[in-house]
Protein backbone atom coordinates (compact mmCIF):
# COMPACT_ATOMS: atom_id res chain seq x y z
CA UNK A 1 0.00 0.00 0.00
CA UNK A 2 1.39 3.39 -1.00
CA UNK A 3 1.22 6.32 1.34
CA UNK A 4 1.04 9.83 0.08
CA UNK A 5 3.76 12.17 1.26
CA UNK A 6 3.43 15.91 1.46
CA UNK A 7 5.30 18.00 -1.00
CA UNK A 8 6.10 21.70 -0.94
CA UNK A 9 3.39 22.19 -3.59
CA UNK A 10 0.65 20.85 -1.29
CA UNK A 11 -1.70 23.54 -0.10
CA UNK A 12 -4.40 23.54 2.52
CA UNK A 13 -7.74 24.21 0.88
CA UNK A 14 -10.24 25.89 3.16
CA UNK A 15 -13.77 24.49 3.38
CA UNK A 16 -15.93 25.43 0.40
CA UNK A 17 -17.77 28.11 2.36
CA UNK A 18 -14.51 30.01 2.94
CA UNK A 19 -12.66 29.31 -0.32
CA UNK A 20 -13.48 32.66 -1.98
CA UNK A 21 -14.30 34.58 1.17
CA UNK A 22 -12.34 37.68 2.13
CA UNK A 23 -10.11 38.13 5.14
CA UNK A 24 -11.79 40.46 7.61
CA UNK A 25 -10.02 42.93 9.88
CA UNK A 26 -11.95 44.67 12.65
CA UNK A 27 -9.95 47.46 14.25
CA UNK A 28 -10.85 51.02 15.28
CA UNK A 29 -7.39 52.39 14.47
CA UNK A 30 -7.13 52.96 10.70
CA UNK A 31 -3.33 52.86 10.68
CA UNK A 32 -3.17 49.52 12.50
CA UNK A 33 -5.89 48.08 10.26
CA UNK A 34 -4.06 49.17 7.11
CA UNK A 35 -0.83 47.72 8.50
CA UNK A 36 -2.57 44.38 8.99
CA UNK A 37 -4.14 44.63 5.54
CA UNK A 38 -0.72 45.13 3.94
CA UNK A 39 0.73 42.18 5.86
CA UNK A 40 -2.15 39.92 4.77
CA UNK A 41 -1.89 40.99 1.14
CA UNK A 42 1.87 40.44 1.14
CA UNK A 43 1.31 37.01 2.70
CA UNK A 44 -1.03 35.86 -0.05
CA UNK A 45 -4.52 37.12 0.81
CA UNK A 46 -6.58 37.81 -2.30
CA UNK A 47 -9.22 40.00 -0.68
CA UNK A 48 -9.08 41.89 2.61
CA UNK A 49 -11.97 43.93 4.03
CA UNK A 50 -11.40 46.37 6.88
CA UNK A 51 -14.06 47.46 9.37
CA UNK A 52 -13.76 49.76 12.36
CA UNK A 53 -16.53 48.00 14.31
CA UNK A 54 -18.30 44.63 14.39
CA UNK A 55 -21.63 46.34 13.58
CA UNK A 56 -20.32 47.28 10.11
CA UNK A 57 -19.48 43.74 8.96
CA UNK A 58 -21.41 42.72 5.85
CA UNK A 59 -19.97 39.22 5.24
CA UNK A 60 -21.04 36.08 7.09
CA UNK A 61 -18.12 33.99 5.87
CA UNK A 62 -14.44 34.81 5.93
CA UNK A 63 -11.15 33.10 5.16
CA UNK A 64 -9.70 34.68 8.31
CA UNK A 65 -10.83 37.18 10.93
CA UNK A 66 -8.49 39.48 12.84
CA UNK A 67 -10.45 41.26 15.56
CA UNK A 68 -9.69 43.95 18.07
CA UNK A 69 -12.09 44.67 20.87
CA UNK A 70 -11.78 41.66 23.11
CA UNK A 71 -13.20 38.22 23.48
CA UNK A 72 -16.67 39.31 24.62
CA UNK A 73 -17.18 41.59 21.60
CA UNK A 74 -16.08 38.84 19.24
CA UNK A 75 -18.35 36.25 20.85
CA UNK A 76 -21.34 38.59 20.61
CA UNK A 77 -20.75 39.43 16.92
CA UNK A 78 -23.71 38.36 14.76
CA UNK A 79 -21.26 36.53 12.47
CA UNK A 80 -19.70 34.48 15.28
CA UNK A 81 -21.89 31.40 14.70
CA UNK A 82 -21.08 31.41 10.97
CA UNK A 83 -17.35 31.67 11.72
CA UNK A 84 -17.55 28.68 14.07
CA UNK A 85 -19.69 26.66 11.65
CA UNK A 86 -17.25 27.22 8.75
CA UNK A 87 -14.11 26.77 10.87
CA UNK A 88 -12.91 30.29 10.21
CA UNK A 89 -9.65 31.05 12.04
CA UNK A 90 -10.10 34.03 14.36
CA UNK A 91 -7.12 36.00 15.65
CA UNK A 92 -7.84 38.22 18.64
CA UNK A 93 -5.66 41.27 19.11
CA UNK A 94 -4.93 41.88 22.77
CA UNK A 95 -3.20 44.86 24.35
CA UNK A 96 -2.15 42.83 27.37
CA UNK A 97 -0.40 39.53 27.86
CA UNK A 98 -3.46 37.51 28.80
CA UNK A 99 -5.19 34.59 27.20
CA UNK A 100 -8.71 34.99 28.62
CA UNK A 101 -10.75 32.02 27.50
CA UNK A 102 -9.82 32.57 23.85
CA UNK A 103 -8.27 29.13 23.43
CA UNK A 104 -11.49 27.50 24.63
CA UNK A 105 -13.19 28.93 21.53
CA UNK A 106 -10.28 28.04 19.25
CA UNK A 107 -9.18 31.64 18.86
CA UNK A 108 -5.57 32.63 18.37
CA UNK A 109 -3.99 35.57 20.21
CA UNK A 110 -1.74 38.29 18.88
CA UNK A 111 -0.49 40.89 21.33
CA UNK A 112 -0.54 44.56 20.42
CA UNK A 113 1.67 46.22 19.57
CA UNK A 114 2.66 43.49 17.14
CA UNK A 115 5.55 43.15 14.76
CA UNK A 116 5.11 42.14 11.13
CA UNK A 117 7.16 39.02 11.88
CA UNK A 118 4.67 38.02 14.61
CA UNK A 119 1.72 38.24 12.23
CA UNK A 120 3.53 36.39 9.43
CA UNK A 121 4.61 33.63 11.83
CA UNK A 122 1.04 33.16 13.04
CA UNK A 123 -0.30 33.08 9.47
CA UNK A 124 2.36 30.52 8.57
CA UNK A 125 1.37 28.36 11.56
CA UNK A 126 -2.30 28.59 10.56
CA UNK A 127 -1.50 27.77 6.91
CA UNK A 128 -4.12 30.22 5.70
CA UNK A 129 -2.46 31.10 2.38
Amino acid sequence: MKSRQSSPDDTVVPPTGRRNAPCIIIHSNVLVAEDLRDILMNSGAQDVVVYSDFAEIMEDTAALVIASGGLERTLSAPQFDAWVRTGTPVILLEDEHRSDDAAKFGFHLLNEPFRTEDVVALLTDLRIF
